[in-house]
This record gives C-alpha cells, sequence and structure tokens, in this order.
C-alpha cells in the first residue's frame, strides 16, 4: 500500500513539474514574442514632428553656417522622398542628404533601409529588387503621410532634379556594400546635373572608391572622433570627419578630439544637430556643417 501511495505521490510531483516546465517554456515564449512585437513597433516607428518643434537660427546671414537637411526635411515630409526635398529647397536649405543604394536592374534609388519595411506597404530588400517592383510599392509611414498618398520610391535623378531647381549641395551617403564598382554611375548622374555633391559613408573603402572617381568633399561617418577614425579620414585625400552631435564623448575636454581633427587639417562636421544649443556648440568649436531634422533658416 505505502508503495502505490508512494508512487501516486511522485506521479503528482512529476506532473507538477512538467505543468511548472510548460509554464516557463509558455511565459518564456510569450515574453520572446512581446520582445519581438516592441522591436517591430519601434522599427515602423517615424520621428514625429510637430510645427512647434522647429527651430529657426539666427545665423541667416552667415555664410559659413550650412544646414543640411535630413533625408530630406523629413519633419514635414516622408524621409528620402521627393516632397521632403521640395520642402528642403522651400525652407533655404543649403544642402540635402540622401541614402543611396542600387537596384537589381541598375537605378540608383533613395531609400534609408536596405529593406522597405519600416516605411512601405510591402518589405522588399532593395538591391534584389527591379526598379519597376519597387515602383509598386507606396509610402505608409512618414511624417505628414496622409498628405501624400500613393507616394512611390525616389530616384537619384529626380533627387538631383530637385537640387538643381532649389540650388541645394547634394549630400550622399553609400549605404550599400556591393556597388562600389558602380560608384561611377552615382559620379556621372552628380556631373551631368552639373552639381557638386558631399559623398558621406561610415566605410572608409567607399570614401577610397570615390575619391578615385571624384574631386569632391568627402566625410568619414562616425558616432565618435578616435585617432583611429582620424587616421582613417587624413588617408583619403579632402575628406573630413561628421561626427554624432548627441556623442557627449566627442564633446569631452573642451572637444579635444574635435579640435584634435582640425588641427590635422580635416573639416568637421555633425549630424544630429537639432537643437539650437548644439549649433551654437559646435560653432564655438569650428564645425559649420550641420545635419538637422528640424532646425532651418
Amino acid at each position: 500500500m505505502s508503495d502505490k501511495l508512494g508512487n501516486i505521490k511522485k506521479a503528482i510531483l512529476d506532473n507538477r513539474k512538467k505543468v511548472i516546465i510548460c509554464a516557463i517554456i509558455v511565459a518564456f515564449i510569450a515574453l520572446v514574442f512581446s520582445v519581438i512585437a516592441i522591436a517591430v513597433h519601434n522599427y515602423r516607428t517615424v520621428d514625429e514632428y510637430k510645427p512647434e518643434t522647429l527651430q529657426f537660427t539666427d545665423y541667416t546671414e552667415n555664410s559659413k553656417v550650412k544646414l543640411i537637411a535630413h533625408r530630406g526635411y523629413r519633419a514635414i515630409a516622408p524621409e528620402n522622398t521627393l516632397p521632403a526635398y521640395e520642402m528642403a529647397g522651400q525652407a533655404g536649405y543649403w544642402g540635402a542628404e540622401c541614402d543611396v543604394y542600387r537596384t537589381k536592374d541598375g537605378v540608383w534609388v533613395l531609400h534609408h533601409d536596405p529593406k522597405t519595411f519600416r516605411l512601405m506597404n510591402k518589405s522588399k530588400k532593395i538591391e534584389s529588387s527591379t526598379y519597376d517592383e519597387l515602383k509598386e510599392l507606396y509610402y505608409e509611414q512618414g511624417n505628414r503621410i496622409d498628405n501624400y498618398p500613393e507616394l512611390r520610391i525616389c530616384t537619384l535623378d529626380e533627387y538631383l532634379e530637385k537640387c538643381v531647381q532649389f540650388n541645394i549641395t547634394p549630400v550622399i551617403e553609400l549605404k550599400g556594400k556591393n556597388n562600389k564598382e558602380h560608384y561611377d554611375e552615382i559620379v556621372k548622374a552628380v556631373e551631368g546635373a552639373k552639381l557638386e555633391a558631399i559623398y558621406i559613408s561610415f566605410e572608409k573603402e567607399d570614401l577610397v572608391r570615390m575619391r578615385a572617381l571624384t574631386d569632391d568633399k568627402l566625410f568619414l561617418l562616425s558616432e565618435k572622433i578616435t585617432d583611429k577614425v582620424i587616421k582613417n579620414a587624413k588617408e583619403i585625400k579632402n575628406c573630413g570627419i561628421e561626427f554624432n552631435a548627441n556623442e557627449e564623448k566627442n564633446f569631452e575636454d573642451k572637444g579635444k578630439l574635435i579640435k584634435q581633427a582640425q588641427k590635422e587639417g580635416l573639416e568637421t562636421a555633425a549630424w544630429n544637430v537639432n537643437e539650437i544649443t548644439t549649433l551654437d556648440k559646435l560653432y564655438k568649436l569650428n564645425t559649420f556643417y550641420y545635419t538637422t531634422d528640424i532646425v532651418t533658416y
């Protein structure tokens, strides 16, 4: 009898353990899916700007100050689209930044991410898609998207036309990792539009390749200025450094690293310049190129 009771108790305990283990597994799976859902939601979220968040500088007559519209004037139109560059031109920006990829059939288009998922109605990898395939998609995310129904992807040529129309300097970020052999197409497009561009990239190799094709200005992108970044930029002719204005390490010790880069003969620029106080701080450190979402003249 005692053996039977023992076996029953053991079976009950075993079942409890199984239930507990199953509950833990289910909870873990639920947690994983929750994290994924949050990540996807955040990835799909676009920074929202309201008219009162726009900031106007007192540097309108200062020729040193170069305001560059980040992905176009994306505070008031979806990023990397024709309306964003139209708005940048109307606002009087000195330059307008874009991100470029080359489609499967050789068309250079503007988009920040390698896939269209964050902004458009379907997800496609740009470099694996034809231009005709991408033209079938439309934007469903972006600031004031309701003003732009059925908005389609923008080509490099269309962007350059806006730069010509509004006398804007094109600032072109090289994004794709497998298209260096086709950079001559970008240079020819810029030269064909009779423009001088600024080319930027986080990858030194991109800028080395671009320097072999053009004498236009280059900036090596880096979150933080370091000795290595300074060394890499110096190895590329007429190449400056563009850093994150929200990274406090760049300003430590009264901007020592910024000053060091300049002492080495490198021009400096900054992105994420969305506060007038940040612009003022950079100006005092002889940094005059500001890529911004919301600061305007």
